[in-house]
C-alpha cells in the first residue's frame, strides 16, 4: 500500500505532501514517510497501531462468500505481521 501511495503521488505530480492516516492508513503513512521522508512535510496519525512486528494470528476465511475482497484481508494483515521496510522496530 505504501508503494501504491507513492505511485499515486508520482502520477498526480505531488512532490511534497501532508499525510493523514487513520487505522491501517496510518501505517501506510508511516511506510511512505520512512521510504521517502523528503516527500512528507507533516503526518497526522489517528487510531494507528504501533509500527512494530506482531505475532501472526491465523486468518480464517468465512464459510459463506464474503461481501468483501478476501485477498485484501490477507494483504493488509501481512505488513504489520512481517514489516518489509527497514527501520520498523524489530525488523531487519
Amino acid at each position: 500500500m505504501g508503494d501504491d501511495a507513492l505511485g499515486f503521488l508520482d502520477a498526480v505530480g505531488l512532490d511534497r505532501v501532508d499525510l493523514v492516516g487513520h487505522s491501517m492508513g496510518g501505517v501506510v503513512a508511516v511506510l511512505v514517510a520512512q521510504h521517502s521522508p523528503w516527500r512528507v512535510v507533516r503526518r497526522v496519525l489517528e487510531g494507528t497501531p504501533a509500527p512494530s512486528p506482531r505475532k501472526s494470528i491465523a486468518t480464517v476465511r468465512p464459510e459463506a462468500e464474503p461481501a468483501f475482497d478476501w485477498a485484501m484481508v490477507l494483504a493488509v494483515r501481512a505488513e504489520p505481521d512481517r514489516p518489509t521496510l527497514p527501520g520498523w522496530r524489530g525488523s531487519p
